[in-house]
């Protein structure tokens, strides 16, 4: 009986060594498992991370290359430019006072334009809005080719508002824009009346540099 038992306590202290054992092998295995998930997950992160590396190579590359050619074409323009200048400067050795004038105010632009259009030859056009606006622009090219004096003579002579009048009714404000080569002078207009017509009186300059047929434009409010 006593042998029995004695037995019976050897097998159960056995069953509870080999449970444990099974208990440490289990989670070994599990710690195993979520050792190798993660470093298959860092693997995938620095795989991502190489191709990042590999794509911002790329765009480093193509963006240096743009500057490379950026700066070839610039070098291009400048010699070409130069080129033009000296051609330029060669043959205005041969142009007489009036053929300099006329080149000199070729290298100067202006317009009217009338709530984005410009303004037609025959200097009459149509509105169907009461809020608008009338820019007078001017243009001038950046190509230094002329003496300093020579090429001011191409410029409309005194001030702006000696070449533009508008009669009949009051801009709500004027502006004044400069740019690199444009100047502008905005006029604004707001909740005028509906059939109604205006004028804009302009000299006999700036007639010529529009190509209108008079000095006279007319607009006209539907």
């Amino acid at each position: 009986m006593k042998k029995n038992r004695k037995i019976n306590i050897l097998l159960v202290f056995v069953l509870f060594l080999i449970t444990g054992c099974t208990t440490q092998a289990s989670s070994g295995e599990d710690g195993s498992e979520d050792t190798e998930k993660s470093q298959i997950q860092i693997q995938k992160y620095e795989t991502e991370i190489e191709k990042l590396q590999n794509e911002l190579k790329k765009y480093e590359q193509n963006i240096k290359d743009l500057k490379d050619e950026l700066a070839a074409v610039e070098t291009l323009k400048r010699e070409e430019l130069d080129d033009y200048k000296n051609l330029v400067t060669k043959a205005i050795e041969f142009l007489n006072d009036d053929e300099l004038q006329e080149l000199a105010k070729s290298l100067w632009h202006y317009e009217i334009k009338i709530n984005g259009d410009p303004v037609p030859s025959i200097g009459e056009i149509e509105l169907d809005q009461t809020n608008f606006e009338i820019i007078f622009s001017q243009k001038n090219s950046m190509i230094d080719i002329l003496p300093d004096k020579i090429y001011n003579e191409g410029a409309l002579s005194g001030e702006y508002y000696d070449h533009l009048e508008i009669e009949g009714i009051e801009p709500k404000d004027i502006k004044r824009m400069d740019g690199t080569t444009v100047t502008a002078f905005v006029y604004e207009f707001e909740n005028l009346t509906s059939n109604m017509s205006f004028q804009i009186n302009i000299s006999n300059e700036l007639k010529e540099r529009l190509g209108l047929q008079n000095n006279t434009i007319i607009v006209r409010i539907k």
